[in-house]
């Protein structure tokens, strides 16, 4: 991990006993609130808990499936024609003839239940690729739940670091706007004595108009700044949280974050993105075989086990009703009269209308697009690290550079300031170098905030954030 920045809270402008209090939000507890309430991370977990469910199913598609029922018809009202149910008899004399088509009636009471299982011996591999599919998931799903907290850290880094440089920033406003009334005050007196004329004091009016402007925006910026990071928190607005400072070390500074290489080796090691999509596409593979299983035969073992019973109310033949013997037991009908069966069921596709060529030709072209996917995350890995390390450089050079121009402008302004003091310079060369101090603390403020943002940011892109600090 690459930590050099120090977090120490603003002491000098609130009591002491205020330093712990609840509404005082250091970057740490923000990051925390935000990893509790963010919408992205509820999502990716919803996401995983899918994903387990998938693989449990997967899992128990292996064992026998077990199926009852049972069935109560209280009124059942049949009418039939045919040769009768008890029998016939080519003799003349018989009750029923064979050559003879009688109409029946009946009313009766029915019950059946029924118990099924139904084991799986082969489906082409199918529950095999499942299973693994769903691993592979599971596991991508978890990466992907990894990298949005990762995301919630960075993007509450820069929303927390743009606040503190808004507040900085209006402090050299507030300090602008107090030195060009200070000066306002001082040309007016010198105007009144006749040593200016009026026109400077009315460029300095106008000077004095804009540098309120400035204020005003730079407050509106750090309102701006609150909503959105609230927002990113998952929290609602709220004027009685205050912000701690961060101090940032720019007296010990580290000249490079790292060897490009290595900083790439490591991110394409480290990154959870790139793992998620390399499970994704594992993932994919296996439903290629899925989808192949449906050109195989299907081979089951099924158990089946039921029985019935039927209760005559009335039995009618040709309108007359026939009394029939007395039914036995429902009981008895039920449990003494059970059905077995145990079959070994073959199944087999010979042709399905192209269902399981198109199943398989989506699979893998489901399956080509999620490598493009993951070469392209490759080359965007490398496009970050790249740019990481410049803007490191480039932070680092503008530490140097606006160190010096500060000192400079500040020089420049106490010089020329003194100088129109005394009459040597003119309004316009005071104005300039006010100017030009005020860019040279804004720059200032703008290299420091920017330094301290990017050494925090590098294990964003290369993978390194330890998590744990914030859970």
């Amino acid at each position: 991990m690459f930590r050099n920045i120090v977090f120490l809270l603003f002491i000098s402008t609130i009591p002491v006993k205020n330093v712990y209090s609840k509404n005082l939000l250091t970057i740490h507890n923000c990051i925390k609130i935000a990893l509790e309430n963010a919408t992205s991370i509820q999502l990716k977990k919803n996401d995983l808990i899918l994903s387990e469910a998938k693989l449990k199913r997967s899992y128990a598609g292996l064992f026998p499936t077990i199926e009852a029922g049972a069935e109560y018809i209280p009124y059942n009202k049949q009418h039939n024609y045919g040769l009768d149910q008890f029998g016939y008899s080519s003799d003349e004399n018989a009750f029923f003839k064979d050559t003879q088509t009688y109409y029946t009636k009946s009313k009766s009471e029915d019950y059946s239940y029924y118990i099924r299982s139904n084991l799986n011996i082969f489906n082409g591999l199918s529950s095999i690729a499942s299973i693994k599919s769903d691993k592979h998931e599971k596991t991508a799903s978890n990466y992907a739940l990894h990298r949005a907290k990762e995301s919630i850290v960075y993007d509450i880094l820069q929303l927390y670091y743009q606040l503190l440089l808004d507040k900085e920033l209006l402090k050299i406003s507030e300090q602008n706007l107090k030195n060009s009334q200070n000066v306002l005050k001082r040309i007016r007196q010198k105007v009144k004595l006749g040593d200016l004329s009026i026109s400077d004091q009315y460029r300095q009016e106008a000077k004095v108009s804009t540098d309120e402007v400035t204020v005003l925006e730079r407050k509106n910026n750090i309102s701006i700044d609150k909503i959105a990071l609230f927002k990113k928190m998952g929290i609602n607005h709220s004027s009685e949280y205050t912000f701690a400072d961060i101090i940032v070390d720019t007296k010990n500074l580290q000249g490079s974050i790292g060897d490009k290489d290595d900083l790439i080796f490591i991110a394409f090691k480290k990154r959870t993105d790139l793992k998620s999509a390399q499970e994704s596409s594992k993932s994919i593979k296996n439903k290629i075989i899925k989808a192949r299983s449906d050109y195989y035969p299907k081979i089951d073992f099924v158990f089946e086990m039921g029985s019935s019973a039927t209760v005559i109310k009335d039995y009618y033949l040709e309108n007359t009703k026939i009394e029939l013997p007395k039914s036995l037991p429902i009981e008895d009908q039920l449990f003494d009269n059970i059905d077995l069966k145990y079959i070994i069921s073959l199944r087999w596709k010979i042709f399905d209308g192209l269902t399981t060529s198109l199943a398989v030709q989506e699979s893998k072209i489901n399956y080509l697009n999620s490598r493009l996917y993951e070469e392209d995350l490759k080359r965007e890995i490398i496009s970050e690290i790249q740019t990481l390390i410049i803007n490191y450089i480039k932070a680092l050079k503008q530490i140097e550079s606006t160190e010096k121009g500060l000192k400079s402008a500040k020089k420049a302004y106490e010089t020329i300031s003194a100088r129109y003091e005394l009459g040597l310079s003119d309004f316009i060369d005071l104005s300039d170098s006010q100017t030009s101090l005020l860019e040279a603390q804004s720059l200032r403020a703008q290299a420091i905030y920017n330094y301290g943002l990017q050494r925090q940011v590098v294990s964003h892109f290369t993978g390194t954030l330890d998590l744990s600090l914030y859970e």
